[in-house]
């Protein structure tokens, strides 16, 4: 009906809204353009218009619809939040602030404002100035779970696991079944090497959601968690139907999104699990979301893709050296010499006592019949990692190319 009569603007919006719902979410993006041409003053069409964009990948457009809602409506905090979440991954930190500091203003009695400015001023590089808020909110909010959780991911951050354990401690001994806590202690108690305290944490979070989910088998929360919780113990059989639920419920959530690549990758399905950590990638784009992406790219033979993706991400972010690192490998893999050349060397120039890198730069002059300089790196990669034993070997094979007077051919 609304194709028949293209001026009727609520029939535009009904018609987008139905799209939606309907998983279209192609034509649901063309009805809520036109809508939004014809009622710019509409701050709900717009943010829906602003979700569906970034659904679809399109982060930029979905950041600026978004932005002109919030900016007309303080009565959405979910939106609010991604605009937030948005500038922050993009490390616009001046707007991150900006837009956080108006989410507090509008929401006086959640602590979420304040905790996100902390967590901005962090990754700003301003570490006083975290503290001193995150100080302030502790004092003002002291049974807030989240501060307790941020306090504890600082302390984690700098290998203080004791301290990080009595924040969490502390959490749990207000709320025994905390799952989002319990969880947390598991994954500590994992990095700390602790494995039968990290299977106890583990096994009381996977017990506290399944009593969750008996008393509210809709509690979306709890059936993420599950699933997580299900993933990571190999459980496919309990997580498929818990992710098919959740997807079932049309959320454009990156949690759920990453919940169903997870399962993708858990039954061997690549290429479904490349296909949708793009999605995730578009929607949150993270140096962990695109190693995942570019790892299930070479899990589905598509080695030329993932390093076409991990090369498009370092023309935007040319500081990531951990995407870098992982191009130079595949570019290994490719046995692309001169490419994975490069790439090594600017590693070396960037952590000169790297010995890895050293190694992977010293195999590709090897390879490329620059016999001098792939010795020269060898060596030095030896001289830092004595006992690694891929290391010994490449420097034992140019060694025995070197005594028979000729490097490998060109390749």
């Amino acid at each position: 009906m609304a194709e028949q009569n293209p001026d009727d603007q609520a029939l535009l919006n009904l018609a987008g809204v139905a799209a939606l719902r309907q998983g279209d979410l192609f034509a649901g993006r063309a009805y809520l353009e036109e809508f939004a041409r014809h009622a710019p003053e509409d701050s709900v069409a717009r943010a829906r218009l602003g979700w569906t964009r970034f659904a679809l990948g399109e982060g930029e457009a979905g950041l600026a619809d978004l932005e002109a809602a919030v900016g007309k409506n303080s009565k959405m905090p979910r939106s609010e939040l991604k605009v937030i979440r948005q500038y922050l991954a993009a490390r616009r930190f001046d707007d991150a602030l900006r837009a956080t500091r108006r989410f507090q203003r509008r929401h006086l009695d959640d602590s979420t404002g304040v905790i996100l400015e902390a967590v901005i001023l962090r990754a700003w590089g301003k570490g006083d100035a975290a503290a001193a808020v995150l100080h302030e909110a502790q004092d003002s909010r002291p049974g807030d779970i989240r501060i307790a959780h941020l306090q504890a991911a600082i302390a984690m951050q700098g290998r203080r696991f004791d301290e990080a354990r009595e924040h969490y401690h502390r959490v749990v001994g207000r709320d025994p079944d905390h799952a989002p806590t319990l969880l947390a202690l598991w994954r500590l108690e994992r990095r700390t090497g602790n494995r039968a305290a990290a299977d106890g944490w583990l096994k009381r979070a996977r017990e506290s959601l399944d009593t969750a989910l008996r008393y509210d088998p809709d509690d979306v929360t709890a059936t993420l968690l599950r699933a997580q919780v299900a993933l990571t113990e190999n459980d496919t059989e309990t997580a498929a139907p818990l992710i098919e639920k959740l997807e079932n419920a049309a959320l454009i959530d990156p949690r759920v999104i990453a919940l169903s690549a997870r399962l993708a990758v858990a039954e061997e399905r690549h290429g479904d699990a490349a296909r949708t950590y793009r999605r995730l990638l578009n929607i949150r784009p993270s140096t962990a979301n695109v190693l995942r992406l570019a790892e299930a790219q070479r899990r589905a033979e598509q080695l030329e893709g993932a390093t076409l993706t991990l090369a498009n991400w370092l023309k935007k972010r040319p500081e990531d050296h951990r995407v870098r690192f992982t191009l130079g490998t595949y570019y290994l893999l490719l046995q692309a010499w001169a490419k994975s050349q490069t790439v090594f060397a600017a590693l070396v120039e960037a952590f000169p006592k790297n010995p890895v890198a050293r190694n992977n730069l010293a195999w590709s002059q090897f390879k490329l019949g620059n016999l001098e300089a792939a010795l020269d790196q060898a060596k030095r990669a030896r001289e830092l990692a004595p006992d690694n034993a891929g290391i010994k070997d490449t420097l034992e094979q140019i060694l025995a190319a070197q005594r028979q007077g000729a490097a490998p051919k060109r390749q």
